[in-house]
């Protein structure tokens, strides 16, 4: 298994999310999250971007305007 797909994971099992509460947050399906996690398949980098917004291992950007 890849590290993405073990990370994925592991930070949703830490925040206490299901695959379905993730998959709601990030706006994307419940099989698209077991897939990663399967490593069947690779986020873009989008997703993950939002996703470590999803776990806060990262703060959102805030506007400047």
């Amino acid at each position: 298994m890849s590290k993405i797909a073990n990370n994925i994971r592991f930070l949703r099992q830490l925040k206490g999310l299901s695959q379905e509460q993730l998959a709601d947050e990030l706006k994307i399906t419940r099989s698209r999250i077991g897939g990663y996690e399967e490593a069947r398949n690779e986020p873009p980098i989008d997703l993950l971007i939002r996703l470590s917004w999803c776990v806060a291992i990262c703060e959102r950007p805030t506007s400047t305007v």
